[in-house]
């Protein structure tokens, strides 16, 4: 199970594995590929609340570094065409969350991301 929360532009992704390091191998948990959705609920312009963002994210890792490769596809109702798709490459770190329970995460993703 993965969960997935974004504030502003920090995307938090996180995952259950324990503590993972560049030497134990385990940052491999965090790749892959996600699809997420968005909603915006505070703006300046009103009818900016509730507009859905349609992304994907693809996780890499080279080594111990990660990256973060973001898509914007769309928004509420609409599907971008593939030439007005916006991507951006970004670094990212993982943290160890700390969590009292067995089933939450144990491990989190940091991307600064604005598109």
């Amino acid at each position: 199970m993965r969960w997935l929360v974004l504030a502003a532009s920090l995307l938090v992704l996180a995952a259950p594995a324990a503590h993972a390091t560049c030497r134990d191998g385990r940052v491999d948990a965090l790749t892959g590929v996600y699809d997420f959705t968005t909603v915006v609920l505070g703006a300046k312009k009103t009818s900016a609340i509730g507009v859905n963002g349609y992304y994907r994210m693809r996780v890499t890792a080279k080594g111990c570094e990660l990256q973060a490769e973001i898509a914007k596809l769309g928004f509420t109702n609409v599907m971008f065409p593939r030439e007005r798709i916006q991507y951006g490459k970004f670094a990212a770190r993982t943290y160890d969350v700390p969590d009292d329970t067995s089933d939450g995460p144990t491990l989190a993703l940091f991307v600064d991301a604005t598109l």
